[in-house]
C-alpha cells in the first residue's frame, strides 16, 4: 500500500494538472518538491543526487517521482534494484527508455562516485524524533 495519498493528490496538481502539455520538469525541481512535502508527514528524508538523476530516500524507500515509481528497500544508487512498484497518479509518467538509462549498472556504479545527498528535516527535529 502506498503511503501518503493526501501528498500525491497536492503534487499531481501542482505539477500535472495545473501545466501546460508536454512540459516536463527536471527530477532535481521534482526531488525537492516531493522532499519539502513528504516531510510534512514524517521526520526528514534525503535527496539524493548524482550527475544524472535525483530521488527522495525515507530512510527505507527510493521515491523517483520523476518516473513515478517507488522502490521498497532500496538505496539509491545501490546495484541491486528491486521491482519498481508505480506510483498512483505518476505511473503515465513512467518511460521504459528513461528508467533503462538512469537504473543500468553502468550508469549506477557512476553515480556513486559522484553523490550529494541532502537531509531534510522539520525544525526542531534530532535524530528523526521531534523535540517538544
Amino acid at each position: 500500500m502506498i503511503k501518503h495519498e493526501s501528498v500525491f493528490e497536492e503534487i499531481h496538481y501542482l505539477l500535472v494538472d495545473s501545466r501546460e502539455k508536454d512540459y516536463f520538469y527536471s527530477c532535481k525541481i521534482i526531488s525537492a518538491i516531493f522532499a519539502v512535502f513528504i516531510v510534512g508527514k514524517t521526520s526528514k528524508c534525503f535527496i539524493i543526487d548524482s550527475q544524472n538523476h535525483s530521488v527522495v530516500f525515507d530512510g527505507t524507500n527510493t521515491w523517483d517521482l520523476s518516473l513515478g515509481i517507488v522502490f521498497e528497500n532500496y538505496k539509491y544508487p545501490d546495484l541491486d534494484i528491486p521491482e519498481p512498484i508505480f506510483i498512483p497518479k505518476f505511473k503515465d509518467w513512467y518511460v521504459e527508455e528513461t528508467f533503462k538509462l538512469f537504473y543500468n549498472e553502468n550508469i549506477l556504479r557512476e553515480a556513486k562516485q559522484n553523490l550529494t545527498i541532502k537531509e531534510v528535516k522539520k525544525l526542531g527535529v534530532i535524530n528523526g524524533t521531534k523535540e517538544n
